[in-house]
C-alpha cells in the first residue's frame, strides 16, 4: 500500500520523449508479446502513444492483461491537459492557409481520447475522464480519486494515468482496503 493508501496492483511507466523513442519501446513490446498490434498506432497522437504503452505495461505488471473484470474504468490526470495535441492541430490549420486540418490531429484535442483509445483496446467499460492539476499533486489527486470510485462501487479497478513531459505513469489499483504493497517498477 502506498503512503496515501492506494493499493497498487500494477504499474507502468514510459519515459521515452519522442516519437521515435515511444515508437520503438512498442515495436519491443509486440515483439515480446507484451502489446498486441494496433493499427492505427501510428495515427496516435505522442500522448495517445505513451497512455496506451504506459498501459500495457501496467496491466503486463499486474497480470492482468486480457483479463480485466468489467467495468474497470481509466482515470488521468496531467497538467496542461490536451494543450501539445491542440497546438499541433492548430499548427497544421495554420500550414494549410487557415482552410484546412488534418482529421486525425483533431481527434486527439480532448484530454480524454487517450484514454478512450486505451479503454477501446484493453477493453475497459468503467469510469473514465481526464483531471487536470499541477504536477506536484497530480499522484495524490488520481490515486484518491481512483480509490474513492472503487471503494463506492463504482469499479472494480482502476487505472490512473500520469502524465508529464518527462514520462507517463498507469498505476493499476484495486482500491484502499488491501494490504498489498506498492513494489511494482515496470516501465521502460
Amino acid at each position: 500500500m502506498t503512503s496515501d493508501g492506494a493499493n497498487i496492483l500494477g504499474r507502468g511507466v514510459v519515459s521515452a520523449r519522442t516519437a521515435a523513442d515511444v515508437r520503438a519501446v512498442y515495436d519491443q513490446l509486440v515483439r515480446d508479446g507484451t502489446v498486441t498490434p494496433v493499427k492505427q498506432f501510428g495515427r496516435f497522437s505522442l500522448e495517445t502513444r505513451r497512455v496506451f504503452l504506459a498501459t500495457a505495461l501496467a496491466l503486463n505488471d499486474a497480470d492482468l492483461a486480457g483479463n480485466l473484470p468489467p467495468g474497470t474504468g481509466i482515470i488521468h490526470t496531467s497538467a496542461d491537459g490536451a494543450l501539445a495535441d491542440n497546438l499541433a492541430y492548430f499548427n497544421d490549420y495554420l500550414r494549410g492557409g487557415r482552410k484546412l486540418a488534418r482529421a486525425n490531429l483533431f481527434i486527439y484535442t480532448l484530454p480524454t481520447s487517450p484514454l478512450g483509445e486505451a479503454a477501446i483496446h484493453f477493453n475497459l467499460n468503467g469510469p473514465l475522464y481526464h483531471i487536470t492539476g499541477s504536477e506536484v499533486n497530480n499522484r495524490e489527486l488520481i490515486l484518491t480519486e481512483a480509490c474513492s470510485l472503487i471503494d463506492q462501487g463504482d469499479a472494480p479497478l482502476m487505472l490512473a494515468v500520469i502524465s508529464a513531459p518527462a514520462e507517463t505513469t498507469c498505476l493499476v489499483t484495486g482500491g484502499s482496503d488491501s494490504l498489498t504493497q506498492d513494489n511494482h517498477t515496470g516501465g521502460w
